[in-house]
């Protein structure tokens, strides 16, 4: 099956499965088969655990950017 078919099934993830909603996850729970974007079982991707890691990193990363951009505009 084509990962692309997969992760835009509507039963998993809604009938707008092709609209932007980052809100959605915050509804639904995908099994690992339902949502593989590393693939799974033993042939799954080898940069999935350097993928998390740097993601994790990047995002901290930006919130200590925004909190220093907070913090340079004057408080009334």
């Amino acid at each position: 099956m084509s990962y692309y078919a997969l992760h835009r099934d509507p039963d998993v993830f809604g009938q707008d499965v092709e609209a932007f909603r980052p809100e959605r996850w915050a509804t639904i729970s995908p099994t690992q088969w339902e949502y593989a974007a590393f693939g799974g079982g033993n042939r799954r991707c080898l940069g999935q655990s350097k993928a998390i890691i740097e993601a994790s990193y990047v995002l901290a990363r930006l919130s200590q950017a925004i909190e220093k951009l907070g913090m340079q505009t004057a408080v009334e």
